[in-house]
């Protein structure tokens, strides 16, 4: 036991600076660790990001599209009670055909519901942009319930007053005013409107009821930009 202690008290400084050594290297490979983990954390956030960026671009673009839409419809229902009201000479078939318009939004959310699922969203530090991107399919969910409102009334008025209207008229002469190289696709008939058409308080009660709900439908949309305006604003924020 002596002469081992006497062998480390004159190499200890040798068994030390061994140590020493093991303890930096361990130091330094923990720290190497550490900081691949963190580069690894971090790019992994940025393609998130993007991805995110990418898709609420496009839902932005694809809302406004179904906005400019929805606001045709809004003006040719009214155009066509007016004409109802007022005998004018516009074309029944053309006013019709602009009633019959309807664009619903699709979102692409593929990325979030990847992040969400993975448990990456939880790599963004905004919190209010957290809170915006975990709302966001309740927005869409509550938007989807006036979209198909709209989409049945649609369909229940096509079938209810074909007897005084061919579509394949209507939809023929309003995309000749949208889009003449289209018109082939449409093919025509030799069914006239009957004039008992614009005077069929049924005809005139669902046209109001259009009305009310396209309004719904672009006030919950406008919910829906909003939150869609902001959640960009704080990606690219998080994204600097």
């Amino acid at each position: 036991m002596k002469q081992i202690l006497l062998h480390l008290k004159k190499e200890w400084y040798k068994y030390g600076l061994e140590t020493l050594v093991v303890i930096v290297g361990v130091l330094i490979a923990f720290s190497l660790n550490n900081w691949n983990e963190a580069r690894k954390t971090e790019v992994n956030k940025d393609q998130l990001l993007e991805s995110l960026i990418t898709e609420y671009e496009y839902n932005l673009a694809a809302l406004n599209v179904t906005s400019f839409v929805d606001s045709m419809l809004q003006q040719n229902i009214v155009k066509l009670l007016g004409r109802m009201n007022s005998g004018n000479n516009d074309s029944a078939n053309f006013l019709v055909g602009g009633t019959l318009l309807n664009q619903t939004f699709d979102p692409v959310n593929g990325a979030l519901r990847s992040a969400i699922t993975s448990g990456d969203i939880h790599l963004i530090n905004n919190k209010d942009l957290l809170a915006s991107l975990f709302a966001w399919e309740d927005l869409i969910s509550d938007m989807n319930e006036e979209q198909l409102l709209l989409k049945n009334e649609q369909w229940e008025m096509m079938d209810k007053f074909t007897d005084y209207y061919r579509v394949s008229d209507a939809i023929s002469e309003f995309a000749e005013y949208l889009q003449p190289e289209v018109i082939g696709s449409w093919p025509g008939s030799k069914f006239e409107s009957e004039n008992t058409l614009l005077s069929n308080p049924e005809f005139e009660s669902s046209l109001y009821k259009r009305l009310h709900l396209v309004y719904s439908k672009s006030n919950e949309m406008k919910i829906v930009i909003e939150a869609n305006q902001k959640i960009l604003e704080l990606l690219k924020e998080e994204s600097k």
